[in-house]
């Protein structure tokens, strides 16, 4: 199974980030948009697994959760991964570490999940909320001329009380995710 590691989004977030996107497909229409339910923050790509393994895996999730209290961080503005020359692969939504919880707690999770057997990420975490992609790289001006006239835009605030292991299957309508734990905060 292809799993990772994930918060999940609170329903008003969603549907503000949904309405983003429906003001944004005019302007980029050949993007394959994210359905709102489907968005989430990934901690951790765990990659192809064997099932036997989840048993440690979320042994050593529960230990994190455990010693950890939730926390807030904001969903607020838009931006594009690209290439260098300039054609879009994503379009998210950023998230505000403000007090750095949230990378703190990523770095647990990484460090726990070191400790079974998967590898450590070799870049820095840099949290963001997928709403669009392309397979291939397109240039879209029109696009990059909205975000940049949007300013600064605010989704919404996040607590984060528990994380969960998702399974993602493929499918050619888009990934169907099926929760395969869940891991509350502080208990």
């Amino acid at each position: 199974m292809r799993a990772f590691i994930a918060v999940d989004l609170d329903a008003p977030i969603r549907k503000a980030l949904g309405r983003a996107q429906d003001s944004l497909r005019a302007f980029a229409p050949k993007l394959k948009y994210v359905h709102p339910d489907a968005m989430h923050l990934t901690l951790k790509f765990l990659g192809e697994i064997d099932p036997q393994r989840l048993t440690e895996i979320t042994k050593k999730l529960d230990d994190v959760a455990r010693v950890s209290t939730p926390f807030d961080f904001e969903v607020r503005d838009l931006g594009c991964f690209d290439d260098r020359a300039g054609r879009i692969r994503v379009l998210w939504a950023g998230i505000d570490d403000v007090d750095r919880q949230l990378a703190a707690f990523q770095q647990s999770i990484e460090t726990a999940m070191n400790a079974v057997g998967f590898q450590m990420e070799g870049r820095p975490f840099t949290p963001h909320l997928t709403l669009a992609r392309s397979r291939r790289p397109v240039v879209l001006p029109l696009l990059t001329e909205q975000i940049q006239q949007s300013g600064s835009i605010h989704f919404g605030l996040q607590t984060v009380e528990s994380i969960v292991v998702y399974d993602s299957m493929l499918t050619p309508e888009g990934p169907i995710y099926t929760a395969q734990s869940r891991h509350s905060l502080g208990n």
